[in-house]
């Protein structure tokens, strides 16, 4: 009888739910920071990143972590570089953080002043400090 009241209550509760507040409550993007990826020379990173550096790699950035189920928070607004949990921290047997993804072209451009660094053949959206 309670998980038929638990199960009730959430129909319930979804039905009175308008789209927008749907759509806000998107599970594929995590809200853990605000704003996401920034350039960590700004000031510290917010949330639930930290400032990466990668070894060989010119410049740092604020990275998210990702979800246990993988999920990324967005890219940035005006950035077209994909989120992904692509990251791992040492000792780890699986990607923990997140990094934007870009190719340098249009498809894959990175926020603010961040550019695209290439590492073992994929585009990494970096601060230069």
């Amino acid at each position: 009888m309670f998980r038929e009241l638990c199960i009730a209550a959430v129909v319930a509760t979804a039905a009175a739910m308008t789209p927008a507040t749907l759509i806000h409550a998107d599970i594929a993007a995590p809200r853990v920071c605000g704003p996401c990826y920034e350039n960590p020379a700004s000031g510290a990173c917010s949330g639930k990143e930290e400032n990466v550096t990668i070894t060989g790699v010119k410049g740092s950035f604020c990275s998210p972590m990702c979800t246990k189920a993988g999920a990324c928070p967005k890219a940035p607004s005006g950035c077209t570089a994909k989120p992904e949990c692509a990251l791992e921290t040492s000792g780890s047997s699986k990607p923990t953080n997140c990094a934007l993804i870009c190719s340098g072209d249009e498809d894959g451009v990175c926020p603010g002043t961040a550019t695209c660094k290439k590492v073992s053949g994929t585009g990494l959206c970096t601060y230069d400090a």
